[in-house]
């Protein structure tokens, strides 16, 4: 009698099996045989979007398993190009600069010089500053970007660039650009209107 309780509570020889739940991975399982019924229940996807891609840096997603909590797999998105969209840049005032910082040869202090928290410095290679930068993100309607400079070659060369790295158009034809805005004109991109205001070359989003 004891030899059978023993063989009871040891095994599964009378088909006394104890299952386990099935998880994601693994079919409903016997804890003392490991006998299996059925198939593992399989992920459950769902997305989590950790961050989107800004002109600066690369978007990430996670697919887990709403089940389990595993992450199944990673993916990323590269950075996006700064331009307009709805007559508004899809950049913020900290992402143009940093992308302006790493694209081209000027520096532009992060720091503010101004109450409303929208000028900053630019420096050339030599660190000497070379203009002031003014940058308008506010949505559609509310969006510029203004270049100052004591030099007015040296405010249409920023400005240019910049504008450059927004509008293809622009991009295609910086020297006539730069022509057109030393004679006084303005001029059209796809998505900018560059023109003067006061001393200042003005970039908006059209």
């Amino acid at each position: 009698m004891i030899t059978l309780l023993v063989l009871y509570q040891a095994t599964c020889i009378f088909g006394n099996h104890i299952y386990a739940n099935a998880t994601c991975t693994k079919p409903k399982t016997c804890t003392k045989c490991h006998h299996t019924v059925g198939k593992p229940l399989g992920h459950d996807e769902t997305i989590n979007v950790i961050s989107n891609p800004t002109i600066n840096d690369e978007g990430k997603t996670e697919y887990y398993c709403k089940r389990c909590k595993k992450v199944l797999y990673t993916t990323y998105a590269d950075p996006i190009k700064p331009t307009v969209v709805n007559h508004s840049f899809n950049f913020t005032k900290d992402e143009i600069i940093k992308y302006i910082n790493n694209h081209l040869n000027v520096f532009v202090s992060p720091d503010p010089v101004d109450s409303d928290n929208s000028v900053f410095k630019v420096y050339d290679s030599n660190d000497d500053q070379i203009a002031s930068l003014y940058v308008l993100c506010e949505g559609p309607n509310k969006s510029a970007i203004g270049v100052q400079s004591p030099k007015f070659t040296d405010a249409i060369a920023v400005a240019t660039v910049i504008a450059s790295k927004i509008d293809e158009g622009i991009n295609n034809n910086q020297d006539e650009t730069m022509k057109r805005l030393l004679i006084n004109h303005i001029c059209e991109g796809s998505n900018l209107i560059i023109g003067f205001k006061g001393e200042s070359v003005v970039m908006v989003a059209k």
